[in-house]
């Protein structure tokens, strides 16, 4: 079933002198959701107005405009961030709107969750190929039926889908998984042995739309059209994530609730109250506001030493080098999420993809150590290296350091 939308903003002139990103911000306005820009991705060594601030201390800096934050060119060509969470409770006025998309080489994107509309995000990095990746999509969208709602390819062959949502706060999970039934139909099988597959893009967070030219290409509409109205997410056969960093499969640790009142959760948890943050801060993807943790700011010595000469490790010494990171990023996000704090900022597994793309291990081989067992458990289920010599209150401390 289709549900058609009322229109909410009047639409004057031309905003774009790109005609194909004109006809998305006009889409956008047509059902009365946010168009925001998305500048270009440019390369962090550009110098250190195009990094993330901090990053360049460990010799890998991040970049600031990385072709998926809320962004635009100014008519030189110069890349500015934007405050976007603004516009989750309210519309740009057409003036801005205009000025953001004047360069026509700024793209185009808009915010989840206006209008109980969502997006379903279906990463081609969590298969094999792009054709896995299409097989299980396609596989997913005949089984229950989404060929008439808005569909569109990633610039890296992934897929976005967006849907309203009858209860949207029953949405309860962001990463997901396909029904087992979806994959057997496809044959296919994802990387992880989570069966994680993508993420569902809701309230707080901005979602890229065609036709934005990202690091890798175009993205690509294929069906362009009002969002299908579904009563639940876990109907369409997309279900939470298995084995996430949050189960206690593989540790005996537990929370202490007794550190609650020494730093509160709206300290350093992203997306929790968005309008409430006070300030933004640009960078990787997911951009996140308030005060919020860079996953940098944790790590141990040893860990940043490590990281300052992954350029150079020797073939035979790169996946141990990865495991002793990944180990201790994912043991600071296990850590967090225990406490309740949420997730630090990249979460740990696009930060550890990053770092073993900058020494040259394949995707495959990132994922097996991300899915690896370590000390006698899952990885992913690590403490860092501070608690267990200091426990729950020097981890604190540390974060505390850190926002």
């Amino acid at each position: 079933m289709v549900q058609a939308f009322e229109v909410t903003s009047q639409i004057v002139g031309v905003y774009s002198a790109n005609p194909a990103v004109d006809e998305t911000v006009r889409w956008l306005l047509e059902l009365g959701l946010p168009p925001l820009p998305v500048a270009p991705y440019h390369d962090p060594a550009m110098g250190v107005a195009y990094q993330i601030k901090g990053t360049e201390k460990l010799d890998l800096p991040l970049p600031k405009f990385n072709g998926k934050n809320p962004s635009f060119l100014t008519s030189s060509g110069v890349p500015i961030a934007i405050r976007h969470l603004l516009y989750q409770a309210r519309m740009p006025n057409e003036e801005v709107i205009k000025a953001w998309f004047k360069h026509p080489r700024t793209g185009v994107a808009t915010m989840g969750g206006w209008r109980n509309i969502v997006w379903v995000d279906v990463d081609a990095k969590r298969f094999g190929s792009v054709e896995d990746c299409q097989r299980a999509t396609e596989a997913w969208i005949e089984r229950y039926g989404l060929h008439d709602t808005y569909i569109e390819r990633t610039h890296r062959g992934g897929y976005h889908i967006a849907l309203r949502v009858a209860e949207l706060a029953e949405t309860n999970f962001t990463a997901f998984r396909f029904d087992p039934a979806v994959l057997k139909a496809a044959n296919v099988k994802p990387l992880g042995q989570d069966g994680w597959v993508g993420e569902v893009i809701k309230t707080g967070v901005p979602i890229v739309l065609a036709p934005t030219r990202g690091e890798a290409g175009r993205y690509r509409v294929l069906n362009r059209t009002m969002p299908m109205r579904v009563e639940s997410l876990d109907q369409l056969g997309l279900l939470p994530r298995q084995a996430s960093i949050d189960s206690e499969q593989g540790s005996d640790h537990k929370p202490d609730h007794k550190l609650d009142h020494k730093l509160d959760q709206s300290q350093v948890s992203a997306g929790q109250n968005p309008m409430a943050a006070q300030e933004t801060i640009e960078g990787w993807e997911p951009i996140v506001t308030g005060r919020t943790v860079f996953l940098h700011k944790l790590l141990c010595q040893e860990v940043r030493e490590l990281m300052r000469s992954c350029h150079s490790a020797q073939t035979g010494e790169r996946s141990d080098i990865l495991v002793r990171i990944a180990r201790e990023a994912l043991g600071w996000q296990h850590w967090m999420r225990l406490q309740g704090f949420g997730s630090p900022y990249p979460d740990a597994d696009t930060f550890v993809f990053r770092i073993g793309q900058i020494m040259q291990l394949e995707q495959e081989r990132i994922q097996r150590i991300l899915d690896s067992k370590s000390q006698g458990g899952p990885i992913r289920n690590s403490m860092p290296s501070l608690w267990y010599h200091r426990s729950d209150s020097g981890c604190l401390r540390k974060l505390r350091q850190a926002v």
